[in-house]
């Protein structure tokens, strides 16, 4: 039967009219159906992760930290489903290759999601003498941007999407188009724990990656993808000197 999956924006499902087939590999075939978003999709979940920003930035860390830990639990009570979805969106093996499949791909996210719930994030003391004291303060950037490839949808997500919230960020994710139903099921599954505009996906393609990439209020892009793309980014970005995180590589390098 097939599978259909709505965004999440502030916390709420968000649809549209404008739908976008997810093909199995396997079989060729459409399985599931996402809603796509315009620029103006876009405006509102940048505005709801700019809303939400001020009270998850300032939210104690070790609240933050238990809330990344749940996440963790979230992504492990599901792990059958997100494991099938995977499967069937990217072609991989539930158990794959020498253990490289989807079970391989949600068992990494969790432990990369407990890993990061685990990580201290301290002050660092630079310089403590009679002529100075000088410490490094780890402070949120704002509104950040995850745009993820295809191999690895859910685990790269995890990477991207993770530490970003653990540091006091919002977040922003346009998956790949070819592969957004595993990571459009995890946003909507931690809605449970995050306040609503902490976390919030869109789909589309080139012009919804353009939109984010060009966005005035977007402070950062983390973007795993080819060089091409990257240079793209690298440019628009700099419209308002966004940070960047730019893991490129060639095409389909395996």
């Amino acid at each position: 039967s097939m599978l259909n999956f709505n965004m999440t924006i502030n916390g709420q499902s968000v649809t549209s009219s404008n739908l976008l087939s997810v093909i199995n590999p396997a079989t060729e075939e459409v399985f599931a159906t996402c809603a796509i978003a315009d620029k103006a999709t876009v405006d509102s979940a940048v505005e709801a992760a700019r809303k939400a920003f001020k009270s998850w930035s300032s939210m104690p860390d070790t609240e933050r930290a238990a809330k990344v830990a749940s996440i963790a639990g979230i992504l492990e009570q599901n792990m059958p489903e997100l494991m099938e979805l995977v499967t069937k969106e990217s072609g991989k093996p539930l158990g794959g290759l020498n253990g490289v499949g989807s079970g391989m791909e949600v068992g990494g996210s969790i432990a990369w999601t407990q890993a990061t719930a685990s990580f201290p994030l301290p002050v660092d003391i630079i310089q403590d003498d009679e002529v100075a004291t000088v410490e490094v303060h780890r402070k949120a950037l704002g509104v950040v941007a995850s745009i993820t490839p295809w191999n690895w949808p859910l685990m790269i997500a995890i990477w991207h999407v993770i530490p970003a919230l653990r540091s006091g960020n919002t977040v922003v994710i346009k998956p790949a188009s070819s592969t957004p139903v595993a990571t459009l099921r995890f946003v909507e599954l931690v809605q449970q724990v995050l306040p609503p505009g902490v976390l919030n996906i869109v789909i589309g393609g080139r012009e919804v990656g353009h939109a984010l990439a060009s966005h005035q209020d977007i402070n950062k892009v983390v973007f795993t993808g080819s060089t091409n793309v990257g240079k793209g980014i690298m440019r628009e970005a700099s419209s308002n000197l966004k940070r960047l995180t730019l893991e490129l590589g060639g095409n389909d390098a395996g």
